[in-house]
């Protein structure tokens, strides 16, 4: 278990949006690609049970070298992991109630529209995020930095996102929205 000090160390290597302004977050507006879904075939799905049976749950590096021939190439150890979990736990966006969200500022103030705080009725931030993407008015190839909030346990939760709107030509206009940082009371370090 970590010591309050040891806690201070990880906290601070998170990105802290309440002390963060538009111009530093648009620094860190880099992602990698996301990899492209690697759909699961039975004998795949068959083999993953057969090593779960033979190495225990966890032991995804071992399933995986063991049964290499079996799987595709591009198998990562994190793909048998969230395959498990997927199959034992079924689909998870029933477990998550819909929560209401609004956007703040800068100083965690909601920010109101004619005197009410908009509040967005979703299951998860990014989506939230989305709503209010459209609801605002874009200027081609602009970031426009979203926080969006929401209250559990008695405290406010910040998510970072920034909102581009894309004209593409190949495809339809629409607007891209990615996280840049964010806060969960289910995160060990408390960020």
């Amino acid at each position: 278990m970590d010591t309050p000090k040891e806690n201070e160390n990880i906290i601070e290597l998170h990105i802290k949006p309440e002390t963060m302004t538009d111009e530093e977050l648009e620094g860190i507006y880099a992602y990698a690609d996301k990899r492209k879904r690697i759909t699961w075939t039975q004998e795949e799905l068959e083999t993953l049970k057969k090593g779960i049976k033979k190495f225990g749950k966890g032991k995804w590096k071992e399933i995986l070298e063991f049964y290499k021939d079996d799987f595709r190439p591009e198998r990562r150890m994190k793909d048998l992991c969230d395959k498990y979990r997927c199959v034992e736990n079924g689909p998870t966006g029933a477990k998550h109630p819909h929560k209401f969200f609004w956007e703040v500022d800068n100083e965690s103030n909601p920010i109101c529209v004619n005197g009410e705080k908009v509040l967005y009725k979703c299951k998860h931030p990014h989506q939230a995020a989305r709503y209010c993407a459209f609801s605002k008015s874009f200027k081609e190839n602009v970031n426009i930095i979203i926080r969006i909030a929401y209250e559990e346990n008695e405290k406010l939760w910040i998510h970072i996102y920034v909102a581009r709107y894309n004209n593409g030509s190949a495809k339809r206009k629409s607007i891209n929205v990615r996280k840049l940082a964010g806060q969960s009371p289910y995160r060990r370090d408390g960020m």
